[in-house]
């Protein structure tokens, strides 16, 4: 009987460990240490991401800019980093409902022939 209750994984202790394990995820993203973003050819993305603008608020030159700048889908909300477009949006992808600090978020790279867009928006073929 007492080589049963050795066996016996410690719930408690278990417990503990994912709190530490939880707790030093969490300090190490405050610092800015982990948590890479990476695509799903395992390539890091931008860590300035925004929002694609509305088409029908810029010029041609910049919709070029933004036709021609790297895209990234995570939920079915189009990204580019900021500097990548040329600082023409602003949109916190937070107000999308896209959280990049989630550890569990997956972002794609969009592939140049699967870009789009009309007056309405930039969207994926």
């Amino acid at each position: 009987m007492e080589n049963m209750i050795k066996e016996l994984p410690d719930p408690i202790s278990k417990e503990v460990n994912k709190m530490n394990r939880s707790k030093r995820i969490l300090d190490l993203l405050k610092e800015n240490k982990i948590h890479e973003l990476k695509d799903q050819f395992g390539k890091k993305v931008p860590k300035d991401l925004v929002l694609l603008p509305s088409p029908k608020d810029l010029e041609e030159k910049d919709i070029d800019v933004v036709m021609g700048a790297p895209w990234y889908e995570a939920n079915g909300v189009l990204m580019a980093s900021s500097k990548a477009i040329e600082y023409l949006s602003e949109d916190d992808p937070l107000d999308a409902g896209i959280n990049l600090n989630d550890l569990n978020l997956e972002i794609s790279y969009v592939a140049d022939a699967l870009k789009r867009y009309e007056e309405d928006g930039f969207y994926l073929a």
